[in-house]
């Protein structure tokens, strides 16, 4: 992890074995003989000094980092965005992202029909989400997981004073296929569901695989009594 402006103490520990002692600008402060004992009055921003290397140490997040001296240039990885098989396209299909720093804008999709990008994952599982605000923090290129998800569409029922059947359902999606159950309307017989008001079209169900919002008119015959 050279290169790099901060380091966890812990990884350096592993590497040189044990630090003696650790001075703070110069006058001794602590004393460490493992990685699981650390100092006990550490403050944020508290700095420590390593006589035998000269690297100075910085505490934040609970854990000692190393604070490297001089220049050094941003570390970059490369994200390729995996779109998955609910789309038809991504772009870009690659982007560069800077360690410590905000993901910012990240791939669009041509999703299938029916499906929208709800957000992007760092495992093909889905799990793990990443934003544009969230702050990198992978240590390699990496691949990024499109997530896409049915588009919920809503169903307006226009009642004309009637009242509808609770088993109707007020959204579908690409996945539903949905079957209407008739509406009620005292002292009317109820002739149908329609797909405008002027009741030329009758709909008795909504297909898989259908899309968009859908409206629907109850028809209703008045019942005439003798």
């Amino acid at each position: 992890m050279t290169n790099r402006n901060e380091l966890a103490l812990d990884a350096f520990l592993t590497a040189g074995g044990r630090l003696d002692q650790l001075l703070q600008r110069g006058t001794p402060k602590y004393f460490i003989k493992s990685t699981d004992v650390k100092p006990a009055d550490a403050e944020l921003g508290s700095e420590l000094y390593y006589v035998d290397t000269g690297d100075y140490f910085v505490y934040y997040d609970d854990e000692w980092h190393l604070k490297v001296q001089g220049s050094y240039s941003d570390i970059k990885f490369t994200l390729t965005a995996k779109k998955g098989d609910l789309a038809s396209a991504v772009s870009p299909a690659t982007l560069e992202v800077t360690y410590d720093k905000a993901y910012g804008t990240l791939p669009t999709t041509t999703p299938t029909t029916g499906y929208e990008l709800e957000g992007w994952c760092l495992d093909a599982q889905l799990t793990n989400e990443v934003s544009a605000t969230d702050i990198v923090k992978i240590e390699d290129d990496a691949n990024i997981y499109a997530k896409h998800v049915p588009i919920v569409y809503p169903i307006t029922y226009n009642l004309d004073d009637g009242e509808n059947d609770p088993a109707n359902p007020a959204t579908y999606t690409v996945l539903d296929a949905v079957s209407f159950e008739p509406a009620t309307k005292e002292g009317y017989t109820f002739d149908g569901w329609f797909s405008e008001s002027a009741f030329t079209n009758v709909v008795t169900e909504i297909a898989l695989g259908s899309t968009g919002a859908v409206t629907l008119y109850a028809k209703f015959t008045e019942i005439i009594t003798p």
